[in-house]
């Protein structure tokens, strides 16, 4: 969800027990299980997905599933196109021992449509909201390169493992909009997916925030002022609260 104020941009990713991070893997991290390859294209998944058919349930198995059955895109949840509603992706996958440690979901995707939805990500039933941020790409992965919009980013996801269990897991991706921009040509392209273990690390409890400039300019007070795009990712939900970005000794709340 964005807001408008001050001159920033706020982005607030609303989690319950799901963590963002974006670091390095450690040399104890192991694959658990990986959809495509990280090469900024999706020629390997299925391009055509009858998101049009309101009985079309799209279900990945790991280990059954064929790489083929991965829908190369996801519509947003105010796609006219697909019907204007959600089209939730489950992957269903099975750890053989008790969860221990953190995972971390890593996705990369394409994103050259007008329109970038958000993506809600639950794991057995604990849900959290991400943000991509689209970063041009001259790297010819797709067709639509040429777009003067093509662009792709990732994200990666700590899970904890108490967000896990032995047994059959069921992740859950839902591309969203926000409903007050109403209808419109919105996607997600995937690139690849990755869950990988580190069994010694545990999750961070601290909320992280990132800043970054935007592009755009508005005027106020007789001046001009960048937009800067904050966004705050929080171990719990959160129903009221601020934020306030301090740069050179002056304050935006």
């Amino acid at each position: 969800m964005d807001y408008l104020r001050n001159g920033l941009v706020l982005t607030c990713a609303f989690v319950l027990v799901l963590l963002a991070l974006s670091r390095s893997l450690s040399a104890a991290s192991r694959e658990v299980w990986q959809i495509g390859t990280f090469d900024q294209s999706s020629h390997e998944f299925n391009h055509r997905a009858p998101f049009g058919n309101a009985n079309y349930h799209s279900v990945f198995t790991v280990g059954k599933s064929a790489v083929k059955d991965w829908p190369s895109r996801q519509p947003g949840s105010e796609n006219n196109d697909a019907g204007l509603r959600s089209h939730p992706i489950t992957i269903v996958f099975n750890l053989a021992s008790p969860p221990k440690g953190t995972y971390r979901l890593k996705i990369s995707a394409l994103l050259y449509n007008p329109r970038t939805p958000h993506l809600q990500v639950s794991i057995n039933g604990k849900t959290g909201n991400y943000y991509f941020h689209p970063e041009l790409s001259y790297y010819p992965g797709d067709p639509a390169f040429w777009s003067p919009t093509y662009a792709g980013d990732e994200i990666t996801i700590v899970l904890p493992a108490s967000a896990l269990r032995s047994g059959e897991n069921k992740l859950i991706l839902t591309a969203l909009d926000n409903p007050q921009d109403g209808p419109g040509e919105s996607w997600l392209t995937y690139d690849a997916l990755r869950l990988t273990q580190d069994p010694s690390e545990k999750a961070a409890a601290s909320p992280r925030i990132t800043a970054r400039p935007t592009i755009f300019y508005v005027q106020k007070d007789g001046g001009v002022e960048e937009l800067i795009r904050v966004t705050a990712t929080l171990g719990r939900k959160v129903r009221q609260g601020s934020v306030r970005l301090s740069l050179d000794q002056q304050h935006y709340d």
